[in-house]
């Protein structure tokens, strides 16, 4: 694939993700492919909400350009359900409107987000851009997104899951590590691919 860019104009891929300031799983893969995607010829931009001052854990080739748009949302846990509902809607607006600003700029062929962070995910949906859609899986399915699978669900979290499905569906695809693990995704999106890590 990587032989084909030989040549021809090379297709702008953004990444849009929380941040990339811990050392879990999420961020090694995504660092990892980020550099390959990068040192074979793609432009590779990575677009994080949260990242503030803090440095980025792992390592990435200088010819990605990072853009954070200072929209943290962990500051709003200390306010209580319906003020952190309110004021996150507005985050919400203005992360949107920042993204947005961005995609104009750079004109991605392909954005690609994870599930489980459901505001990137939103965000990307609400996009104006020809952009190829794309949403990566880390988890076997959806009720282990948020890592636990509620057994008791309030009326929240119904509403959640129903907003959260909807935001999946309107990607153009999903990916997938296993293929069993693609069976369940395919009963929210229809187009999902496998790639292991």
């Amino acid at each position: 694939e990587t032989e084909n860019m030989k040549g021809s104009t090379p297709l702008n891929i953004m990444y849009v993700y929380y941040h990339m300031a811990y050392t879990g799983g999420v961020v090694r893969v995504l660092s990892d492919k980020m550099n390959y995607l990068s040192l074979n010829g793609f432009n590779v931009s990575l677009i994080t909400y949260e990242q503030g001052e803090h440095p980025i854990i792992f390592p990435l080739n200088t010819n990605i350009k990072h853009y954070d748009t200072q929209t943290p949302v962990f500051p709003l846990y200390k306010y209580n359900i319906w003020t952190r509902i309110y004021k996150q809607l507005k985050i919400n607006r203005v992360f949107r409107n920042r993204l947005q600003n961005i995609v104009n700029q750079i004109h991605p062929n392909i954005i690609i987000t994870i599930a489980g962070d459901q505001m990137s995910c939103h965000a990307v949906t609400k996009l104006n851009t020809k952009a190829k859609r794309i949403i990566e899986s880390h988890s076997i399915n959806f009720e282990t997104m948020n890592g636990i699978k509620r057994k008791h669900k309030n009326i929240l979290h119904k509403i959640y899951d129903i907003y959260s499905k909807r935001t999946i569906s309107k990607f153009d695809a999903l990916v997938a590590l296993t293929h069993g693990s693609a069976n369940e995704w395919k009963k929210i999106i229809p187009t999902v691919f496998v790639i292991p890590n």
